[in-house]
């Protein structure tokens, strides 16, 4: 007897297109979010509209902010604007999946 499973992951993975890093506890940090079907965010880098990185992190978990970015670079609070993120996810299953994306920070 033989029995094949089928198992169908769910690949939702949830990055916020707006983020409001004004020090009033909400929506200081940015980061992504997703279910138990994810291992961690491998790489995630984030670019200004010139295409300079602005900030990059490695082997962080999910749905946690303190691991995310909180609107700086090189030390300075960023001036309102749209950013774009690259960010590989590891799932349970040991893939990987690629989102892109923009981000808007607003003061």
């Amino acid at each position: 007897l033989t029995l094949y499973v089928n198992v169908d992951l769910d690949y939702n993975v949830f990055f916020p297109n707006v983020f409001t890093p004004n020090d009033d506890g909400e929506n200081d940090m940015w980061t992504g979010y997703g279910t138990e079907n994810v291992k961690e965010i491998e790489n995630v880098k984030i670019f200004d509209r010139w295409g300079e990185l602005v900030f990059e992190t490695n082997n962080i978990p999910l749905n946690e902010p303190g691991f995310g970015w909180d609107g700086t670079f090189r030390g300075q609070m960023m001036q309102p604007a749209v950013f774009v993120y690259v960010a590989h996810v590891r799932f349970i299953d040991d893939s990987i999946r690629k989102f892109v994306g923009d981000i808007t920070l607003i003061r």
